[in-house]
């Protein structure tokens, strides 16, 4: 996709370590909330369209919301005529929604879809056909939404690399686990308002045959220290 062509084409910020000082020391400066905070706290609001589009469709029933603030440092070696140690150091943001809703799966995640690209997430047809497909040819008793692959938007908004992803559980299943920020290596940095995801869980599908899970991300954050 053009967006993940972009993200493999921009340059990474590379910061020098100071001689003798901790990779992890550095990291950790790098990623404290004082030099972060402007971004972290805008990073709701770029979020917040995306959101508004889905809350608007008045079949879905929203219910809890958990988000996650999470950076980490990995170890990379590097190779050439000088190779030395670096360590890649990222921050990713994310925020996740849960709806309960009922009615044709098909046509309910194609609507989902529609209201995404009128906020200006390119479409993911093949994406989004591959799970419609995967649902009408395999739903069964045992064989429920949560199986069907998720769909994923991706795009840029300023500098940041965005993700929508779209995943899917249903009532009287075993409940899935619910989509979480991933980041890669040694933790640095952690902030989250978390749910009970299997209360939330039985609380949706005490009304609704289907839950949509919602997560829009950000990685918001990334520098190479090399030592």
């Amino acid at each position: 996709m053009g967006w993940m062509r972009k993200a493999a084409l921009l340059p990474l910020v590379f910061v020098a370590a100071c001689a003798g000082q901790d990779p992890r020391a550095e990291a950790e400066q790098l990623v404290k909330p004082p030099q972060l905070g402007p971004v972290r706290a805008a990073l709701p609001g770029a979020a917040a369209p995306t959101l508004a589009a889905n809350d608007a469709l008045t079949w879905l029933e929203r219910g809890a919301e958990a988000t996650e603030d999470a950076c980490g440092m990995q170890a990379e070696d590097s190779k050439g005529f000088f190779p030395h140690q670096s360590w890649r150091v990222s921050c990713d943001w994310q925020t996740t929604r849960y709806y309960g809703f009922d009615g044709d799966f098909a046509e309910r995640t194609q609507a989902v879809n529609d209201a995404l690209v009128a906020a200006g997430w390119p479409k993911s047809d093949e994406a989004l056909s591959a799970a419609i497909r995967f649902f009408r040819q395999t739903h069964k008793p045992d064989y429920d939404v949560s199986h069907v692959p998720p769909v994923v938007y991706g795009r840029y908004i300023g500098d940041q690399s965005w993700t929508v992803r779209l995943s899917w559980a249903e009532a009287g299943k075993v409940p899935p686990g619910f989509s979480a920020t991933r980041t890669s290596g040694e933790p640095l940095h952690r902030e989250a308002a978390e749910v009970d995801r299997e209360q939330v869980y039985r609380d949706l599908t005490s009304r609704h045959q289907f839950v949509l899970v919602l997560s829009v991300s950000a990685r918001y954050f990334e520098r190479t220290i090399e030592d």
